[in-house]
């Protein structure tokens, strides 16, 4: 089972064309799946895929992580998107909506998530690391 989910077919030629088609949706409610993303981006334009990421691992697994990729077949469609969407309440939060090539999105909210993991790692390593040396000493 994968923890991206995909609507339609996607577009695949990796121009720069199509990149500026893939809308970076932040702030989601964790309510918020798959199809109430489509049921909202619908509206603007033709969608060509949808990703709804999940949480990998750890207590939260399989639920969402906050954050989506949607696709539309269409500069015109995504700009849409953006204007209608962008600040938009679902939910109990505000949708922030952007293009997912600005200020390189998804790397942003990747790196968001593996420094909140290694700051728990972190954490826990000078908890014992400094806790009081529990053996040692005298001779």
């Amino acid at each position: 089972m994968s923890s991206e989910s995909t609507a339609g077919a996607s577009a695949g030629d990796g121009s720069a064309a199509s990149s500026r088609t893939r809308l970076f949706v932040a702030n989601m409610d964790e309510r918020v799946d798959e199809p109430a993303l489509i049921k909202l981006f619908k509206p603007c334009g033709q969608l060509t895929s949808v990703e709804v990421k999940l949480h990998h691992d750890g207590p939260f697994r399989g639920r969402p992580r906050g954050f989506s990729f949607v696709e539309f077949a269409s500069l015109e469609d995504a700009q849409r998107a953006i204007d209608r969407l962008d600040g938009k309440k679902v939910g109990t939060r505000y949708l922030r909506v952007k293009f997912a090539d600005d200020a390189s999105a998804k790397e942003a909210a990747e790196r968001r998530e593996e420094s909140g993991a290694a700051a728990a790692a972190a954490a826990a390593d000078s908890s014992t690391a400094a806790g009081g040396g529990g053996g040692g000493g005298g001779g």
